[in-house]
């Protein structure tokens, strides 16, 4: 079984595209298979978000910098692609081979496709009776909590395949200990930051509380693949 690891560094480039290729960079010298962002117009995700208005209008990347660093990945040799969290933005379907989507949006289409396909990454945290037969699964791991293993084992008895893991705790044991439980991980995806947490107007930007520095995502990988 192949396994296949996702740097998330959702917004935690400030909306400058520099700090967003040294976040790329760092993600595959850490061992990262792919990196994921978001591509969204401020005022949507604003709606359902954590933050201020005010962050996402300085995180939003342009749309020609999103094409830069889909492309800066494909010359450094690491798949970068995007949530597509605005209708705006749906046109980077055509232009990455990964689409994330979540259980709720499952009978959309993104690309002219429906998502049940290999290259369709469904995040589910509850169990959904999405008949779903080739599409990829993570099991979305709720924010600061441990794996609900229950959850994770009825996905794996409805879909009948391995599962894949969205981990949002900053601590990793119980991440390390479904590695090591013998079952098959075809996908982990966890968030990646450099420094410090970013505190934007004295909110604390949530991705941030979970995240793997460098360090702790190159432990992850070595335990993850061996």
């Amino acid at each position: 079984m192949s396994k296949y690891l996702i740097a998330e560094i959702s917004n935690m480039h400030l909306g400058d595209i520099n700090e967003a290729k040294r976040l790329i960079l760092s993600a595959k010298n850490a061992g990262a298979d792919a990196v994921k962002g978001q591509a969204f117009d401020p005022d949507d995700i604003a709606k359902v978000g954590s933050m201020p208005l005010a962050f996402y209008e300085q995180c939003a990347l342009l749309d020609e910098e999103i094409r830069e660093l889909i492309n800066f990945g494909a010359d450094h040799e690491i798949s970068i692609f995007f949530t597509i969290l605005s209708p705006s933005k749906s046109w980077i379907a055509f232009h990455q081979r990964w689409q994330k989507i979540f259980a709720n949006k499952w009978n959309t289409i993104t690309d002219g496709r429906a998502i049940d396909s290999p290259d369709f990454i469904v995040s589910m945290n509850q169990l959904r009776h999405v008949p779903l037969k080739s599409a990829q699964i993570l099991c979305a791991t709720e924010y600061l909590k441990p794996i609900n293993m229950e959850l994770y084992d009825d996905l794996f008895e409805f879909y009948e395949r391995p599962i894949g893991i969205s981990h949002h705790n900053i601590m990793m044991n119980d991440l390390f200990s479904l590695i090591n439980s013998g079952r098959e991980i075809p996908i982990i995806e966890k968030h990646f930051q450099h420094g410090k947490p970013i505190n934007f107007g004295g909110a604390l930007y949530r991705d941030c509380m979970h995240a793997a520095t460098p360090e702790s995502f190159e432990h992850l990988a070595k335990i993850y693949k061996g």
